[in-house]
């Protein structure tokens, strides 16, 4: 195991010289406008450091943190870090009674709340079984020099609860190896001859920013409602912060574009964490041609994994027939794609069931930035991760897909949603993608039911029956039935994005 042996942490060692050499270098402009330098952000670390030791912080102590992303959140977060503490974080929308039992199982010493959540946590179980509640209004700055805990590489910095629709929630034990590796991965990305100012929506990007001395953007929206964010609104807020780089969902990206002219003053773009629709790309393209896109591809668990840009995204998915194209993975990932199954996979069926190249499996990946484990949960683990026989970690994505000859991997769907028809498999994207560009339909899910029934479901907008089963036809996918829907088809909370199947499927009457 590679050892820290009682060094500070890389990403609080960047920042240390950053501030030494940059003290005036605005570090974070937060929701309300306020910009905050490199210089202004470490002595509220220190002032955050000095409260939490008051509250007996220390390495290994459990923090749940209920903070949205502004400055508060990074100070806070990097002042844990230099303790060695543990920072604990929820799903926003995972329910009460599956917050208590997390909060159950990992005994906070201590929450960090802002004020505007703290009736909502009282309603919240085990809430009030934590020890000590610090509400943040105010972060107190001091002059005090920084005293820095060692951590290895093996000592957990971050556990990341996702809802969990289903079972136990699971939470991504994020390691400082992890989380350093992972802030190193983007860096490439990131750092640019000239500082940037990257308005971003994802907490963990805005860190690894300002490990490479850009200035973090932080929204002027509700972070929880991106969907329904004013894109007027956003377009000042492009314009009053001076953006240069945009870091955002396709959800976030796909507002911002519905006000002209909104990123005129832009540089560059990415986008990830969910599936990139079609018309966002297009739509995209055609208002900004000269505009450098890309798109991230990963996961909380793996990011990123491979990378592309929207101008060669839309060559190679002139046939949508042919899937999403994702790019070609990144040299710091380690990928294999399986032949597809719902079962935990062991050493054996790891070694036996490697796809070539243009067959169709399911895609594992393995790296330093790559989690390799679950708070105190062998269930997920067990479902989620694959041990090879030389003891190497790999983590199962989900996601269907193939890799041509070039080694460019394109996307096909998810593992619960592959179709079995006539001993033959059917993925949804590309049928999904083509009824997009032959019919102009964007809000539209195919899937097949617990009675083999192969169904497309179709939100909002309404076109014949008949027209839809012609395209089946022509694109040769299976289809029995069309159902459409008065709204919009239920999706993930996050994104607005991945298909929620389950509530599909009990709305469908």
């Amino acid at each position: 195991m590679k050892q820290l042996d009682k060094k500070v942490h890389p990403l609080l060692e960047q920042l240390t010289e950053l501030v030494w050499l940059y003290p005036q270098r605005e570090a974070v402009i937060d929701k309300s406008g306020v910009s905050y330098t490199y210089g202004e952000l470490w002595r509220m670390v220190s002032g955050a450091q000095a409260e939490l030791k008051s509250r007996n912080i220390k390495k290994g102590s459990r923090v749940l943190v209920a903070i949205p992303m502004s400055v508060h959140l990074y100070a806070l977060l990097l002042a844990l870090f230099s303790l060695g503490a543990i920072a604990v974080f929820l799903d926003p929308w995972m329910k009460g009674k599956k917050m208590g039992e997390v909060i159950g199982d990992t005994k906070p010493d201590l929450m960090l709340i802002s004020p505007r959540l703290r009736f909502l946590a009282y309603l919240i179980p085990g809430t009030r079984k934590i020890p000590d509640w610090w509400t943040v209004k105010e972060i107190p700055t001091s002059n005090l020099q920084l005293n820095f805990t060692g951590v290895n590489d093996e000592d957990t910095a971050l556990i990341t609860f996702t809802s969990g629709t289903s079972g136990k929630p699971k939470g991504a034990d994020r390691t400082f190896g992890f989380l350093s590796a992972q802030i190193n991965a983007l860096r490439d990305h990131l750092q640019r001859p000239t500082p940037q100012r990257d308005f971003t929506n994802f907490p963990i990007v805005g860190l690894a920013n300002l490990g490479v001395g850009n200035t973090v953007i932080v929204p002027r929206i509700n972070l929880m409602k991106i969907h329904k964010a004013s894109s007027r609104s956003l377009k000042s807020n492009l314009k009053d912060t001076k953006a240069s780089r945009l870091i955002v969902s396709p959800s976030l990206l796909t507002r911002v574009l519905a006000s002209p002219n909104a990123m005129d003053e832009v540089e560059e773009v990415f986008t990830g964490g969910a599936p990139i629709p079609f018309s966002l790309l297009q739509s995209c393209m055609s208002q900004y041609p000269e505009l450098q896109v890309e798109a991230i591809f990963g996961s909380t668990e793996a990011e990123p994994v491979a990378l592309t840009t929207f101008s060669e995204m839309q060559k190679k998915m002139e046939d949508p027939l042919k899937g999403v194209y994702a790019g070609i993975p990144e040299k710091i990932t380690q990928c294999k794609l399986l032949r597809g199954t719902e079962a935990p996979i062991d050493t054996c069926y790891f070694k036996n069931n490697e796809c070539g190249p243009g067959e169709i499996g399911e895609l594992l990946v393995s790296g330093q930035h790559v989690n390799k484990s679950y708070f105190e949960n062998p269930e997920a683990f067990k479902k989620n991760k694959v041990v090879d026989e030389n003891g190497q970690i790999w983590h199962r994505m989900g996601d269907m897909g193939y890799f041509d000859n070039q080694g460019a991997l394109f996307l096909v769907g998810r593992l619960h949603r592959v179709i079995n028809h006539n001993g033959k498999e059917y993925h949804p994207f590309p049928f999904e993608f083509f009824l997009e560009r032959k019919l102009g339909l964007r809000d539209i899910g195919y899937i097949q039911d617990k009675n083999n029934k192969i169904l497309l479901f179709i939100g909002k907008r309404k076109v014949s029956k008949a027209s839809i089963m012609e395209a089946a036809k022509q694109a040769n996918y299976p289809l029995d039935d069309v159902i459409f829907f008065k709204g919009s088809l239920p999706r993930d909370p996050r994104h607005q994005s991945k298909l929620d199947v389950h509530a599909l499927l009990a709305k469908r009457h």
